[in-house]
């Protein structure tokens, strides 16, 4: 006999508000990450004379660091957007 309890096709509501949780928390980390990526003493590492494809590198930075911001808030919106249907 099997003991009653969530079958394997429904989820577990704890595993869904956990998993909601830290996408949120991931959401702050990247917040975080990104504002700290933006600030003037980190970019100035970047600020070098060095130019690869003729662009200097600096600007190479911040347009990188401003799509990877732009990517991992759409992962992380269509994430948060698909967990909130289950509920």
């Amino acid at each position: 006999m099997d003991a009653p309890g969530p079958s394997a096709a429904e989820p577990d509501p704890g595993q869904e508000g956990l998993r909601r949780r830290r996408l949120r928390d991931g959401a702050l980390i990247m917040t975080l990450a990104g504002a700290f990526m933006l600030l003037p003493p980190f970019i100035r590492v970047f600020a070098a004379a060095a130019s690869p494809w003729g662009i200097p590198l600096i600007v190479l930075y911040l347009f990188g660091v401003w799509a990877a911001l732009i990517l991992g808030c759409f992962l992380l919106a269509r994430r948060l957007d698909r967990t909130g249907d289950e509920e």
